[in-house]
């Protein structure tokens, strides 16, 4: 008899340390699981586009150009030029000195 109440005890357990263990290894996994996606994420997500490339290299070529004339010898919108001007200012390649009529500086962050 106390054989039965043992061996009912010891399922008992497992079943509950199962379930812990798949609790505390399903948090485990998705904490580092995530850390790693958003590291990989950060990395994929800062290279630049063919588009930015080609916008810094005329950016190099003349400081003054606006993103009509971007978007012209580039042969996209002035909109999307205008994200892709974005995106670089964001991730500190770009900055625009002066106004409308100032011009661009590229950082040497790239």
């Amino acid at each position: 008899m106390l054989g039965v109440i043992l061996d009912a005890v010891r399922k008992a357990c497992n079943k509950v340390g199962n379930r812990v263990g798949n609790k505390v290894g399903n948090r485990v996994g998705n904490r580092v699981g995530n850390r790693v996606g958003n590291k990989v994420g950060n990395k994929v997500g800062n290279t630049l586009t063919d588009i930015q490339l080609k916008v810094i290299e005329n950016i190099k070529l003349n400081s003054k150009i606006s993103a009509v004339k971007l978007s012209e010898k580039i042969g996209i919108s002035k909109r999307k030029i205008e994200e892709n001007l974005a995106k670089l200012k964001e991730l500190n390649i770009l900055n625009r000195v002066g106004g409308t009529r100032g011009h661009w500086k590229i950082t040497d962050e790239i």
